[in-house]
């Protein structure tokens, strides 16, 4: 985000309170981070200490069942008790270690598919709003509208959420097979 940029997302990082902050002590239902998104982040930075080891407690597991509504059981077996994931790093007052004066430093292409899809969400075939404190929705009053808000098409809202699932371990859409990503080595 850019403070010259009049995207709503610049628009409300120029206000200070963004969608890139938690609540102190609430860490942990951050969302998890991907082997292929911390390698992402690592490409284009040179600094260390973006990332967090996190358990995974009983509140970040029912989040996630939440998000993923009919599939908790993969979602259990994907982060179970007493074992941990990655997420984001935060500062003391909650905030994205990844999030600068004007916004996130990240170009948009490197963010988690988290980040690049909040507020918006889909479960099925539709799309939905997160996070009624977010700019992007006070603003607008309809999903198209919030869509053309975040300069996304519904199309590219499906293929993140799409990534998104693959990156964390659940199929690409509810209901379609496990996919398993494996590097196969030649024989040499």
């Amino acid at each position: 985000m850019n403070r010259n940029d009049p995207s709503v997302c610049a628009r409300c990082a120029a206000q200070g309170e963004v969608c890139c902050r938690l609540v102190p002590g609430h860490e942990e239902v951050c969302f998890p981070l991907s082997d292929f998104e911390m390698s992402a982040i690592r490409d284009v930075t040179d600094a260390k200490g973006w990332f967090t080891g996190q358990e995974n407690t009983a509140a970040f597991v029912t989040n996630l069942c939440r998000l993923f509504p009919g599939e908790e059981k993969m979602v259990r077996k994907l982060f179970p008790p007493r074992l941990s994931h990655f997420r984001l790093a935060t500062r003391s007052n909650g905030s994205c270690a990844l999030l600068g004066d004007a916004g996130c430093v990240l170009p948009q292409q490197v963010r988690p598919y988290y980040c690049r899809l909040f507020p918006l969400w889909t479960v099925g075939r539709q799309i939905m709003a997160l996070g009624p404190e977010c700019l992007a929705i006070r603003e607008t009053k309809s999903i198209n509208k919030l869509l053309g808000a975040m300069s996304l098409s519904s199309a590219k809202v499906f293929d993140l959420h799409a990534r998104l699932r693959l990156a964390w371990g659940l199929p690409p859409k509810h209901g379609a097979p496990v996919v398993t990503l494996r590097l196969q080595r030649e024989k040499q």
